[in-house]
Order: C-alpha cells, then structure tokens, then sequence
C-alpha cells in the first residue's frame, strides 16, 4: 500500500484536457507532509460512458473517507501530521519526527494509542544505536517533539481525549534507558582560545569577522548576534536591545551593551559594506559576496590582469600563463566587457530563501572558515560559554547572569536595571582588559 493517500475533503470535478480526454486531479499526502497530485482519466469527454466512470471512481473515493462519529470528523494520523508541520512552520526536528510517524500514516487517529507511541521511541533509540547519528540528549529532544505533536492533535481534537496522558503512563523512559548503552554521549563543546579565534578572522570575510569579534565580547545568543540591527541599538550607550529573544515571550527584556572593540568591528564593517544602506549588519548575500571578490581577486592577479589588457595575441599570453587560448579569451572577455566589483557581485548574487543569517547558516559558514583556517570546529554557541565561564571566573556568577542575560520570571524590575547596569560595566572592562592585553 502507498504511504501517499487522498487529502479528505476532496473536490472532484469533471474535466477536460486538451486533447479531448476526459479527467479528474486531486491531492494526496504523506505522514511527512508531502504532497503529490494525482489525475485519472475516463476516456472521450462528455460521453456517456467517461460520466458514468466519473461517477463511479467518485463513489469509490468517498467510500475511503474516514467516518463521522458523534459529528466529528474523524482524521488519520498522517493528516494530523501535515497539519503539525505547518503549524510548527518546520523547526528543529519536525520534518525527522514526521518520519517516524510515516508507517503510521494511515491509521485511524481515534486507534493511536501509547503503545503506538511506544513503538515510535523504539525506532528513534534503535536508529540513534545503529547510526550514532544522535546523542542522547537529542534522542530526548526528538522524543519530547514527538510529544508535541500528540499535544497539538489532541488540543484540536483529532487525536482522542486522554491520549497524552495515556502516553505518559506508558513508561516509555524505560525504552531509552534499554538502548542508553548504546546511544552515544553528547560531544563536550569545544571552546575556542583567542589564538584559534583570531587564526578563523584572518581567514575569513568581513561579515563572519565581525559576528565573530561580536560574539566573542558579548557572548550574545547566536539568534540575538545574526538579528543585530541598527534600529535596536542606542547609540548614546550602544545599548542593543533586540526585540526578538529566547525569552520575548514571557515579558523579558534583553539589554547587549557593545564596547569598543564591538563598536570598532561594526564601523569598519560598515566601511566596506556593498549593502551599506541595510539596517540588518549581517547577511548571507553581502558574506557571499566579499568571499567571491576574494576568489576573484586570487585568480587575477595584478601581472595577469596587466597581461590581459596588454596588445599580445591569445596564443602568446596563454602561453605566459600555461593556458589554453579560449581560456584567455574568455578572461578577456570578463576582465573587459564584465568588470567584477564587489558591488557588481553583490548585486548579482542570488540567495534562497532570506538574505538574514540563522542559526543554521551561521553555523554552516563558521564551520567552513575554520576548515579554511585549519582550526578544530566550534560552533557559534562556544562563543556564549565562553564569555559566560570567563565573566564567572573574573566577576562572579551575578556578573555572568547579567552579561548573558538570564532572569529568572520573579525577577523583580530593581534587580533588572542592577543587572543592566552591572552589564555595562562589564562589557567595558572586557574591551579595557583586551587593550591592556594587546599592549
């Protein structure tokens, strides 16, 4: 049987194509949210024979739909599934539970029950054993959004009331714990010392350097670091208060104060920028681009850019060069007729998707630079533990809560500007202690 079955409610029409034929589309679905368009055809259109087919395989179709009852409609569980994965807006590991909810796609959502749920946990410690492809506390992340999912189909009443807590009484922690031997342990993060850091600035382009400098004096969030704008930031203090943070919504408010050497970093930024009227620092296009105009500026060289613009013939100067002649005509071709910029490589670049990086993208391309530095990757959350461990060892634990931004929800409005305060001063001691080390 295939994984893909009819989205209820169905529209059936009677159609006509161009070559006279008569037919119907409609969609289909998976547990993972995907969809796929079926047609099926009934010979010669508006015979009587194609009607009658028509309104058989209608017939055929409605007899699939699920039952009504007690006016409910009742919903398979890959419907429930679909609907999850738009909610969520496909996060974290939504589209690696949907998968794991696949060979339940079609039952009845009213027959789920937590031994069905059971037998998911089982396949994700199972997978995480054979593979290593997860640790342990990813296998918890990946069972608790599983969860969710249940959560989110019981409070709009597909799944069955009770289920949830059904779930919960099905012990299904013993599962992990047969399979705990074998699941790998989490990875120790790496931390970065200041040698490694300043080897991945060299190495890389203007953008990446300053989020970088940035994250490595603030200790920022890699989500807060990649929304830095300059409508957030107050440039009396150079106060960065961004709007969207971990805890927005639970009525926190966030205060980054920048120093000097943050301030240094964006400014010179700000200098180079190809997109310098953008409010938003750092994006995708503008990184992209000064990485091409490096590769651009490697492979002409100044002799060969003089060579090309020379009078020699083709032959001559591929030979100089250990070319062949079409080669240098077509660098001819780009070096006179196309002319690279890096504004003209900016404003040509195409990206997917937003310009904005994220978490994953400043992930991808941190990774990328210090594999073109030769350095052990760390990931953009090390700079945070960091600045948390140092500002703890140097100032105390009330002085790292202040700098990185944790508040607990009975925190008062007094303790919130001590901490503000207590904040500012930090970071302006960091940028005293960096000149103080660079003299």
């Amino acid at each position: 049987m295939s994984e893909f079955k009819v989205r209820y409610p169905v529209n059936l029409k009677y159609k006509k194509k161009k070559d006279g034929r008569a037919y119907t589309s409609y969609d289909t679905f998976n547990a993972e949210g995907k969809r796929k368009p079926k047609f099926k055809y009934f010979g010669k259109h508006g015979t009587p024979e194609s009607k009658q087919k028509f309104s058989d395989f209608v017939q055929a179709i409605q007899s699939q739909k699920p039952v009504e009852s007690n006016g409910e409609y009742h919903f398979i569980v890959g419907e429930i599934v679909r609907d999850w994965l738009t909610f969520e807006s496909v996060y974290g590991w939504t589209q690696t539970v949907a998968g794991f909810f696949t060979p339940h796609a079609t039952t009845d959502a009213s027959n789920f029950t937590g031994q069905n749920f059971c037998e998911i946990v089982e396949a994700i410690c199972k997978e995480a054993a054979e593979t290593q492809r997860w640790n342990i506390t990813t296998v918890r992340k990946i069972i608790a959004s599983c969860r969710d999912l249940v959560k989110y189909g019981q409070v709009r009443r597909m799944f069955p009331r009770g289920l949830v807590d059904e779930i919960g009484m099905s012990h299904y922690n013993r599962i992990v714990k047969k399979y705990r031997d074998r699941i790998r342990d989490p990875r120790e993060m790496k931390t970065p010392g200041d040698f490694e850091i300043e080897k991945v600035c060299q190495a890389t382009n203007p953008v990446l350097r300053t989020m970088i400098i940035i994250a490595n004096q603030t200790g920022m969030r890699p989500s807060e670091l990649t929304n830095l704008n300059k409508q957030e930031i107050n440039t009396a203090t150079w106060e960065y208060v961004p709007k969207k943070h971990k805890t927005a919504g639970k009525g926190h408010v966030r205060s980054v104060f920048l120093n000097e050497i943050c301030i240094e970093a964006l400014e010179k930024l700000q200098d180079v920028r190809p997109d310098a009227g953008n409010n938003y620092y750092f994006t995708v296009r503008e990184a992209r681009a000064f990485n091409d105009w490096e590769k651009h500026q490697k492979k002409f060289t100044p002799e060969m850019l003089k060579l090309l613009a020379g009078s020699q013939s083709h032959a001559k100067v591929a030979k100089k060069l250990g070319v062949g002649r079409a080669t240098v005509r077509n660098w001819r071709h780009q070096t006179k007729e196309h002319e690279k910029t890096l504004h003209s490589l900016w404003k040509n670049m195409t990206i997917r998707g937003t310009e904005l990086f994220d978490k994953e993208k400043f992930y991808r391309h941190l990774e990328r630079a210090c594999e073109k530095a030769g350095v052990e990757f760390f990931s953009p959350y090390s700079f945070r533990h960091k600045v948390g461990q140092e500002v703890r060892d140097q100032h105390g634990i009330e002085a790292a809560s202040a700098i990185l931004g944790h508040k607990q929800l009975n925190t008062t409005e007094i303790y919130a500007k001590k901490a503000a305060v207590l904040a500012q001063n930090i970071a302006e001691l960091r940028a005293l202690s960096a000149n103080t080390t660079d003299e």
